[in-house]
């Protein structure tokens, strides 16, 4: 919150003004910065918000018996979970992965079964192919998949809050995933994490997040 100092041309601030807030108090004008809604700065991230509209309006046109299992899935996860919120989630996950075999789910999952995170996770630059790499050791299963998400590090910020970008969708006994290096400048560092889904779009915790730079 800053405190304005008014003067003989400007003698009153209140109201708003482009988001900001401007409050007098006991004679002394305040201005309180407004929150700025964030808008989707990546490719996934607006996906993501397509994929919420369209799966919004699909949950009221399945079968009143597809609809008590969803909801009694959502009650395997909390009190507070609701079938709609179950039916959204899983499939804006399958959805987002953009993978073939990942396929829109009509009916809730029979169980609720999340998948282990991933094991041994290594992250790599080979510059003999300007590619970074993510290996891991389990799981290698074919009904298995591993996301990749990457950040680059441009500055001190981004070691704070970094902007996470999506890269892909693998199967997990695959074992790897490249990222191309092609589109950074040489010392450029880039952060990675993984995590695992499984054909009903039920995700693991994120890996830890490793760190390599190009050569």
């Amino acid at each position: 919150m800053a405190r304005i100092i008014l003067s003989a041309l400007v003698d009153e601030i209140k109201g708003k003004w482009n988001g900001d807030i401007f409050q007098t108090y006991k004679g002394i004008t305040y201005r309180k910065k407004g929150t700025r809604p964030r808008q989707p700065r990546s490719i996934h991230q607006t996906s993501n918000r397509q994929f919420f509209s369209y799966l919004s309006g699909q949950f009221d046109s399945l079968s009143s018996g597809f609809q008590y299992n969803w909801n009694y899935y959502a009650g395997l996860v909390s009190n507070t979970y609701s079938g709609f919120n179950a039916f959204i989630s899983l499939n804006q996950t399958i959805l987002c992965a953009n993978y073939s075999t990942l396929v829109r789910l009509y009916n809730a999952p029979p169980e609720r079964k999340n998948p282990s995170s991933i094991s041994d996770f290594v992250f790599t630059y080979d510059a003999s192919k300007d590619t970074f790499i993510a290996t891991w050791s389990s799981p290698l299963l074919y009904n298995y998949y591993v996301q990749c998400f990457y950040s680059v590090v441009t500055g001190y910020r981004d070691t704070l809050y970094p902007a996470w970008s999506f890269s892909q969708t693998v199967s997990s006994n695959l074992g790897y995933i490249y990222i191309a290096a092609g589109q950074f400048v040489s010392n450029t560092q880039v952060n990675s994490r993984l995590r695992v889904l499984n054909c009903y779009g039920e995700r693991s915790s994120y890996s830890s997040t490793l760190t390599s730079i190009k050569t």
